[in-house]
């Protein structure tokens, strides 16, 4: 394993060591190598291009052994790595010999009837065919990411090809790839990228370090497969996508930071619709206890003076209940959710990319509500949709209560000034007692009537804010929660394949350290030929 710091200093060295003529060629290097039908490598050449653009003298770099110019006559001066080449205008194609371990490890193993076997024993034989090709990549690095250093890979992008007899085999399969043919003959061609789950460690990608053929077969043979592998992973320009995966998770991230307030504020609403809830019980109790002091004087159990005392006692407990219970600052609480609500629908809408409209009518034609499926796209616009339906609701459901609840307290708040004013008027000596008694039992009946109202009503909204402090703790953190920490993931796997692009960028060459193109072929000779 070798440190990424060291590699930078080498290649910093070489920039500032080289002359500017060595960047004005541009090289590609191709690694030609024969492999046995296990994998294993026996013969490895290596041949560069160099690309003149150029009048002066060549300068290169290479490790490669027994050096031969197959393309002209010009000469070369060789120190230790660097050669200097004679400039004949013309492009440059010289090979070499090297005993350097490939990057990319190959083993392969055959099987004929799910029994593994040489495959110089299965020519000939008919039956089920199974080749396994598995890829070691050795190009390792330890890289610090996401804020700890974690093993990388250089990204090799492996492609593998052969054709099979189409008259002598039939159901060609083969894993990431593609089978194609002509009658006569099939064309079977896959990828891999050995290297790339242990580096980025999603769990999609676990098998792209094996390729799998299998086919039935009436006479056992194989043609030369060709291994091709190269260390890019992504050109300059698909690296956009990466720029909107950063957007998704800022707006995901606003998402959650509002979700939590959201579910801060529907905390505090519960509180204060509890404490209120419990206010207006009082209140209702100390109605109902001046009710039952009136008509206790009506019957005449009680002394007139020490029953209206009673009453009037009663009353102002209700009255300072009233006033305890402060419902603007409930309101303004209230208010203060609907406010926190509609930054969320907004953050949703922003996230999604659509109006509100729109998610309904996806959701509506593809009847998400009873949607079990587990395609992200569909599972966040039932997300998304249903929790900008439950703060709409909220948000309608908060006007409504606050309408109410203010109509009530009006109507008690004006009744008990009218009841108290009438109970010290009888309390003074009021002429016509009865009158005045069957009055206000009459009014007394009616503010405690019209105080279970108002109790059942701020019963409902303490219910109501149950419910949405309820839904809202299960929704964070079943729905936002989970999308909050998708969207963390997606952004850890974005800085680590921009490593994997970086690493990709600065591998410069098999043999050198100025290649701009580097391809690794893989030999293995048809079985119908000696080795």
């Amino acid at each position: 394993m070798k440190k990424i710091n060291k590699t930078c200093l080498t290649v910093i060295l070489g920039i500032i060591l080289t002359p500017a003529s060595t960047f004005a060629i541009t090289k590609n290097e191709t690694i030609y190598s024969h492999i046995d039908y296990n994998g294993n490598p026996y013969n490895t050449t290596v041949s560069n291009q160099l690309i003149i653009n150029q009048e002066q003298e060549i300068l290169d770099y290479t490790e490669l052994k027994d050096i031969l110019n197959i393309s002209g006559n010009e000469k070369f001066k060789q120190k230790e790595n660097e050669l200097i080449w004679e400039n004949a205008n013309k492009d440059i194609f010289y090979e070499g010999a090297t005993d350097k371990q490939l990057p990319i490890d190959v083993d392969i193993k055959y099987y004929l009837n799910e029994k593994e076997m040489k495959p110089n024993k299965m020519i000939g034989k008919k039956g089920k065919i199974k080749i396994e090709f598995s890829f070691k990549n050795k190009e390792s690095y330890d890289i610090k990411t996401n804020g700890k250093e974690e093993t990388l890979y250089t990204p090799f992008i492996t492609t593998l090809g052969t054709i099979l007899d189409s008259t002598k085999n039939r159901n060609i399969n083969v894993t990431n790839g593609k089978v194609i043919s002509n009658g006569t003959s099939s064309m079977v061609v896959s990828l891999a990228s050995p290297g790339l789950y242990e580096s980025i460690g999603y769990q999609d990608l676990s098998n792209f370090n094996k390729i799998i053929l299998s086919y039935d077969t009436t006479s056992f043979s194989l043609n030369t497969i060709y291994i091709v592998s190269t260390p890019k992973l992504l050109e300059e320009k698909d690296l956009s996508i990466f720029s909107k995966m950063d957007n998704i998770y800022n707006n995901v991230t606003k998402l959650q930071e509002s979700m939590n307030k959201i579910q801060e504020g529907a905390k505090n609403i519960e509180n204060g619709a509890s404490t209120l809830n419990d206010g207006v019980g009082e209140i209702s109790t100390n109605l109902k206890k001046v009710n039952e002091s009136l008509t206790l004087i009506k019957n005449g159990s009680v002394d007139l003076n020490n029953g209206l005392k009673q009453m009037i006692t009663s009353l102002d407990g209700a009255q300072s209940v009233l006033a305890q219970n402060n419902f603007e600052t409930s309101f303004n609480k209230l208010n203060n959710l609907k406010v926190q609500n509609q930054n969320a629908i907004n953050n949703i809408l922003a996230t999604t990319g659509k109006t509100e409209e729109e998610l309904q009518n996806i959701y509506m034609t593809n009847d998400l509500k009873s949607y079990s499926g587990s395609d992200p796209t569909m599972l966040a616009i039932k997300n998304n949709y249903e929790l900008i339906s439950l703060l709409n609701y909220n948000n309608q459901a908060i006007d409504e209560m606050i309408t109410s609840i203010t109509s009530l307290s009006d109507q008690i708040s004006n009744m008990l000034i009218q009841l108290k004013t009438a109970l010290n008027q009888l309390e003074n000596g009021s002429s016509n007692l009865t009158t005045g008694l069957n009055d206000l039992s009459n009014g007394v009946t009616k503010l405690y009537n019209v105080s279970i109202i108002l109790a059942n009503g701020t019963n409902s909204l303490y219910e109501g804010t149950k419910t949405l402090l309820n839904g809202t703790t299960v929704f964070n953190q079943e729905g936002i929660n989970k999308l909050t920490n998708q969207a963390l993931s997606i952004r850890e796997y974005t800085d680590k394949v921009n490593q994997l692009l970086k690493l990709s960028e600065e591998y410069k060459g098999f043999t050198s350290n100025n290649a701009n193109k580097t391809t690794f072929i893989y030999m293995i000779k048809s079985t119908n030929k000696k080795k």
